[in-house]
């Protein structure tokens, strides 16, 4: 057992974990920042959907005080895995509202929500499954 274990480990996975370190080091920032703002954002993302479905993404957002926020929101549509069928959505938020629209296809998609107010920039990610008709 001490023989399998001293020579077992072949050493890191990656040969960017110093870079995948700092990376994940920004993130932590990023989501203490984040959650200092104390936006309060909702959207209506399903988490199963059926394929050639019409998609319509509400976001809506309001500042720590409840009050409704202004400017751009962007939604980056992605496989998992891949690039294929990757699909950038914009829009503006107005009086704490944004909607954007996506058709689905089928298989496993991220989408990571980009909210951009008051200089202040706010994401969110979520994965839909969208099965074949």
């Amino acid at each position: 057992m001490v023989y399998l274990a001293t020579h077992g480990f072949e050493g890191p996975d990656s040969v960017d974990y110093y870079r995948e370190g700092l990376e994940y080091n920004r993130e932590i920032v990023r989501q203490n920042r984040q959650r200092a703002m104390a936006w309060q954002v909702s959207d209506d993302l399903p988490s199963q959907m059926r394929a050639g479905e019409r998609l319509v993404i509400h976001v809506r957002c309001l500042d720590r005080d409840g009050q409704p926020l202004n400017g751009q929101m962007r939604v980056d549509v992605g496989h998992p895995a891949t690039r294929i069928g990757d699909a950038k959505l914009s829009g503006e938020i107005v009086d704490g509202h944004g909607k954007l629209a996506w058709v689905s296809q089928p298989g496993t998609w991220d989408f990571t929500l980009h909210l951009d107010c008051n200089g202040r920039h706010w994401q969110s990610k979520s994965r839909v499954q969208v099965k074949p008709r």
